[in-house]
């Protein structure tokens, strides 16, 4: 048995049994390394508690209509803060048929 000498550390192991991690809800397998804490559970070796942030509903989006994909690559704005946008092809933050930044897509 595993003597616990810091009872707030995190105690490296193989998992015994077939469970979840207490913070990303992932399955574990029976032999895989793990982290564990009396009290709390396992967790994986890298996980880290998901970061949950709310969206910012008092921010009025400049332009609230959804497009097709072709329109929304020729799009020079963000459609919810206005901001200009990268437009050599590259950009990624188009979702659920809007167009934004990278900041208003990660907020």
């Amino acid at each position: 048995m595993v003597e616990t000498i810091n009872p707030d550390m995190w105690i490296p192991l193989q998992n015994k049994y077939k469970g979840s991690c207490v913070l990303c809800g992932i399955d574990l397998e029976v032999g895989e390394d793990v982290l564990w804490k009396k009290g709390q559970g396992v967790k994986h070796k890298v996980c880290e508690e998901p970061v949950i942030s709310e969206i910012d509903t008092s921010v009025v989006w400049k332009d609230d209509k959804e497009y097709t994909y072709e329109k929304l690559r020729l799009m020079k704005k963000c459609q919810r803060c206005d901001v200009e946008l990268d437009n050599k092809g590259n950009d990624t933050w188009i979702n659920c048929g809007r167009r934004v930044c990278e900041d208003c897509f990660t907020a």
